[in-house]
């Protein structure tokens, strides 16, 4: 038996999608809102926090800072929870009362930036902006900092394994959503991308609007949790 909420994490359902009109092909969807923290970043959190606490950047007194609007919050604020470790949240306005209840429920702290980056208009640089102030200033901190961490598309070749093993390798293609300009996102991507290079596979993106590569400057935020850097 497998003890704790991370174990949870992971191998979650790949389906096939029988009602899919016009398509020759078999179509499956790996779905990772079944993850105890309810999408694919607990697979991020749960590794960046693990690997910080092995290589030791991460002990018992340790404060975990981090910016999000949602999902990776809540990632962290459970993995934060599994090692009993302080964790601050910094959020906006926008941030959903949903997931702010979810994180208090986790023990997470609320640091809310009420005022967007004055160059940009946006909360996300904002939020970042306060999470180097408190990183800077709370002692024993560690900024997980998603947006550039390696074991963000580290824990998605996990990803991506289970998909070829439950295929049993046969898969031409891969589908990712929301590439442009998302370091944090963008890197699931990039993960999956490189599954794709060494596999022999494909890469298909599919993006929210007008298609923005990675290199290319990043669109305006639309949806909360799309991330906002360059790649």
């Amino acid at each position: 038996m497998n003890e704790g909420i991370l174990s949870a994490i992971g191998d979650t359902p790949l389906v096939r999608l029988h009602h899919v009109p016009d398509i020759s092909f078999r179509l499956y969807a790996k779905l990772e809102a079944l993850n105890p923290g309810g999408s694919i970043k607990d697979r991020t959190a749960a590794s960046i926090i693990k690997h910080g606490w092995e290589t030791g950047k991460i002990g018992p007194d340790t404060v975990v800072i981090e910016s999000s609007s949602g999902n990776m919050g809540i990632g962290l604020a459970q993995a934060c929870a599994f090692y009993g470790l302080r964790f601050i949240c910094v959020v906006d306005p926008k941030t959903t009362s949903q997931n702010i209840n979810i994180l208090r429920a986790y023990r997470a702290e609320i640091d809310l930036v009420s005022t967007p980056d004055p160059r940009t208009g946006e909360f996300l640089q904002a939020r970042i902006d306060r999470v180097e102030f408190l990183s800077a200033t709370v002692p024993n901190s560690f900024w997980p900092n998603q947006y550039s961490n390696p074991y963000n598309p580290h824990a998605h070749r996990q990803t991506a394994s289970e998909i070829v093993a439950a295929l049993g390798g046969d898969v031409s293609h891969g589908v990712a959503n929301r590439p442009e300009a998302q370091l944090g996102d963008a890197r699931v991507d990039v993960g999956r991308a490189q599954w794709c290079h060494h596999g022999g596979q494909q890469l298909v993106v599919v993006d929210r609007g007008p298609f923005h590569r990675w290199w290319s400057t990043a669109p305006h935020r639309y949806f909360d949790g799309s991330g906002g850097d360059t790649a």
